[in-house]
Order: C-alpha cells, then sequence, then structure tokens
C-alpha cells in the first residue's frame, strides 16, 4: 500500500487534507526532522523508482548494495558444499 514501514520515525497522517499537506509532526529519533538537513534512508528499488506514487524520491541520489537474496547466496557459496556428513538428523 502506500503508507509506508517506517522505522525509528513517527509522522501525524490527515487524509482529508490535500496531497502534499497530509503528512505533519514528522519526528526521527524522537526528534523533529531539521529542513536543512539531509538524510540518509533505505528503501526497495520500487519505491525509490517512483512505486506506489513515491516520485519524491525519482533522481535523488542512490547507493547501491546487494540485495538480500545476492547476500544469501554469497553466505551459500562461502559455506562451500553440504555433504551428508555435515548433516545432523535428530530423533
Amino acid at each position: 500500500g502506500r503508507f509506508p514501514h517506517v522505522a525509528n520515525l513517527t509522522y501525524t497522517l490527515d487524509a482529508s487534507k490535500p496531497a502534499g499537506d497530509r503528512v505533519s509532526n514528522i519526528m526521527i529519533g524522537g526528534e523533529p526532522v531539521d529542513p536543512e538537513k539531509e538524510y540518509t534512508i533505505a528503501t526497495l528499488n520500487f519505491i525509490f523508482n517512483g512505486g506506489d506514487d513515491y516520485r519524491m524520491l525519482i533522481g535523488k541520489a542512490q547507493n547501491d548494495y546487494p540485495t538480500d537474496a545476492e547476500v544469501f547466496m554469497s553466505y551459500i557459496k562461502y559455506l562451500g558444499t553440504i555433504t551428508n556428513d555435515n548433516i545432523v538428523f535428530k530423533k
């Protein structure tokens, strides 16, 4: 949906107001957002590229990191081949 899941951030939403005026009282870590400060966020490519109408992130600076699937595959490769000797069955 269009309401983001956030961590360490709170805000007040008034859906009766026009777009652009619906969100107020934004706090990060209990402190008001500083409009002069630059914040770093983590999000999905879908959202970053305007998905669910989040157009405010389009064209902003981006750091690319491996996906969770890529990190997991690297870890599996790091572990090496799994053999029957490595598997313990408990009864």
